[in-house]
């Protein structure tokens, strides 16, 4: 590797305010970071204060800490709520600005899928906003990563096929350390990753329920395990829909990821409700990444590479027909092991972090 190529093997992933309890961001970018290190490829990940300090501070502080960054890689990790606190990412426009005085190679991984978040003025004119600086990124930055295949993203407009976009599915932040398991013995299990707060939860768990339990009345006893984030807080409510059911709960909570590896590798399915599945969608990646069937919803973001994995996906919505996947799947185990194996030779393709690291590095150094 020349002088050249190393300045440019170095590259910086700059992410915004931190999420709590957990940062799928920081993890993705920390999986990517590993990846990119056994290719001989160094990435940073720095993670800019202004959450902690204010704007204008933290852009004294990046100015600062950017001094040395001319000519490499600079990668901004994309969610509007890195970048905002109300879902207006103004101050992203300034870090951008400041990245260019540096003469940084600008690049960004749009995260984010925007969806239509209300119908008062104030919600149609964040949503217009949020767009609107998607696209001025898109235009100054050197290369844009989108999580979703760019056909489906309605705001990329007319860079919808630009060669500076460049389409990545997202990994799972939960490594398989159980490659070798079989499926579970005795009542099959469907686990559950992941369940919404506020509003949502009570209509995610009214889905749950009903499925699991008409699943049961049809292949018999049942486990449910439901893990992550919002999973206990939808406990009482799931005990409560679930009493006198042939379903037995188990709520974990937020667990270590060798334990959250161990539930996914030893369950029969994965029940996705919490909207689409999709290549954005890190907790469904992680059951195909484990090598599970999956059933959940389809949408307009829903395509490739999803569709290559061992998935069985209905309209959004439509639990009576998601039932009807979950009883086909858990009711036929040559169906079963057909999907576990799509899941397997989808993860090897797609959604291992050595193939993400590969189309990383086709996209910029290529």
């Amino acid at each position: 590797m020349g002088e050249k190529d190393a300045i440019k093997a170095v590259s910086i992933a700059l992410l915004g305010r931190r999420d709590e309890p957990t940062d799928g961001i920081e993890d993705y970018c920390t999986w990517l970071q590993q990846a990119l290190s056994e290719r001989g490829y160094k990435m940073s990940v720095v993670r800019m204060p202004w959450a902690e300090i204010g704007w204008l501070r933290a852009l004294h502080w990046l100015w600062k800490e950017s001094a040395q960054w001319r000519g490499k890689w600079v990668l901004i990790q994309y969610t509007v709520l890195q970048w905002s606190t109300r879902g207006f990412p103004i101050g992203l426009v300034l870090v951008i600005w400041m990245l260019r005085q540096r003469g940084v190679l600008l690049g960004v991984v749009f995260h984010d899928i925007p969806y239509y978040y209300g119908r008062r003025l104030r919600d149609r004119i964040r949503l217009v906003m949020q767009h609107g600086v998607m696209r001025y990124i898109v235009r100054v930055a050197e290369r844009s990563i989108v999580v979703v295949e760019p056909q489906r993203l309605g705001w990329l407009g007319q860079w919808v096929t630009s060669p500076k976009i460049v389409f990545i599915p997202v990994g799972s932040n939960i490594p398989d350390r159980y490659a070798g398991r079989n499926e579970s013995n005795g009542a099959r299990s469907v686990v559950v990753f992941g369940v919404s707060g506020g509003t949502l939860r009570q209509k995610e768990v009214a889905v749950i329920s009903k499925i699991v339990r008409q699943a049961a009345a049809v292949v018999g006893p049942l486990r449910l395990i439901v893990l992550g984030r919002g999973s206990m807080e939808a406990e009482p409510l799931l005990r409560s829909a679930l009493d006198g059911t042939e379903v037995s709960l188990e709520v974990l909570g937020l667990v270590p990821v060798f334990q959250v590896s161990e539930v996914l590798a030893s369950a029969d399915v994965q029940l996705f409700i919490r909207g689409s599945v999709d290549t954005h969608r890190t907790t469904a990646v992680a059951g195909i990444v484990h090598g599970l069937a999956l059933v959940g919803y389809a949408t307009e973001w829903t395509g490739f590479p999803i569709t290559e994995a061992g998935v069985r996906l209905v309209s959004l919505d439509d639990s009576n027909s998601l039932a009807d996947a979950l009883i086909t799947v858990l009711g036929d185990d040559i169906l079963r092991a057909e999907l576990r194996k799509r899941s397997r030779e989808a993860t090897r393709r797609y959604f291992s972090w050595d193939a993400i690291a590969d189309q990383f590095l086709r996209a910029l150094y290529t």
